[in-house]
């Protein structure tokens, strides 16, 4: 706090900022990133950030630029990069689950076949072009590459946490997406609780939910849980490497 202090006592036109929060906690960490977020607001202050932690990243970044050894995966706006990521790695930064199975389905009703034999189906692909699956886009040294979805080939479901639901057993209805997992770990962020799950194949997911649904539906590690995912959320792309 007092190094943040220093430097924005200078009155300075561009402030960099390496990993700013990692020593202070929870409450602290708002504070400084409302009062950050503020003085840049106020005086058209350039900030530069440096960091791993992806609320710093919505509270204080226009725009985001993700590095995987030393080489660029991902950039553009953060409302756009952060709740639909392109890449496995950036999926991961950010909590997103990395399903891995086969690709199956079609382009009106993509899906990723798991190890176990069910199919987690994802959101239609708007601009896929007849007979493929989906189409998904990437950047190689600046050059777009389009990629075809092959039912059969090796594919990835990206799942965000705010998609999974948990309820002690299947609900009524026919929700398209439904496995079920073991609690292998809680863990309080922010306002959320962030609960992490084994499926039946060792495959990880995570759900974020209220501190009261986790006491309501007795979410301990060990336990058994029903996991329902919303498919507009989950995005199906080619398996690559």
């Amino acid at each position: 706090r007092v190094a943040l202090a220093r430097a924005l006592a200078t009155g300075p036109r561009l402030l960099v900022l390496d990993e700013p929060m990692a020593a202070l906690d929870v409450t602290a960490r708002q504070e400084m990133r409302r009062l950050v977020a503020r003085r840049c607001a106020e005086e058209g202050l350039t900030l530069l950030l440096v960091t791993h932690d992806v609320l710093d990243l919505t509270a204080l970044a226009e725009d985001v630029v993700v590095l995987d050894r030393g080489r660029v995966v991902e950039q553009g706006p953060t409302a756009r990069v952060l709740p639909a990521p392109r890449s496995d790695f950036v999926a991961r930064l950010t909590g997103t689950a990395v399903l891995t199975g086969v690709v199956d389905g079609d382009a009106e009703a993509p899906g990723l076949r798991l190890p176990s034999g069910q199919v987690v189906h994802g959101r239609p692909r708007e601009d896929a072009p007849d007979g493929w699956v989906g189409e998904q886009r990437h950047r190689d040294n600046h050059d777009e590459v389009h990629e075809a979805l092959h039912p059969g080939a090796p594919g990835i479901a990206l799942v965000p946490p705010d998609a999974v639901a948990l309820y002690r057993q299947a609900p009524h209805g026919s929700p398209r997406n439904v496995l079920s997992g073991r609690v292998t770990g809680l863990e309080r962020s922010g306002a959320l609780v962030s609960v992490r799950l084994e499926l039946e194949e060792g495959q990880r997911l995570s759900a974020a939910v209220t501190a009261g649904a986790v006491a309501e539906l007795g979410i301990t590690e060990g336990r058994e849980i029903c996991c329902v995912i919303k498919a507009v959320q989950v995005r199906i792309l080619a398996r690559r490497g």
